[in-house]
């Protein structure tokens, strides 16, 4: 088990399978990262809302 803040990269995860819990941007940003290297399955307690992020003012989709 590894909190959030103890996370710093995703290589360590590769080809494993991998939960995360949370709802939150952090949780969301990292299993998208997460998603690349290892199975991803995020456990939450209602659905996830997703919405378009900004960085650097620009409006991000991720596609």
């Amino acid at each position: 088990m590894l909190h959030a803040a103890e996370y710093r990269t995703p290589e360590p995860f590769a080809g494993q399978r991998v939960v995360v819990v949370g709802s939150g941007t952090s949780a969301v940003q990292m299993a998208a990262e997460l998603a690349a290297h290892a199975q991803v399955n995020l456990a939450t307690r209602h659905p996830v809302r997703f919405a378009a992020q900004r960085t650097l003012g620009r409006i991000c989709t991720g596609g």
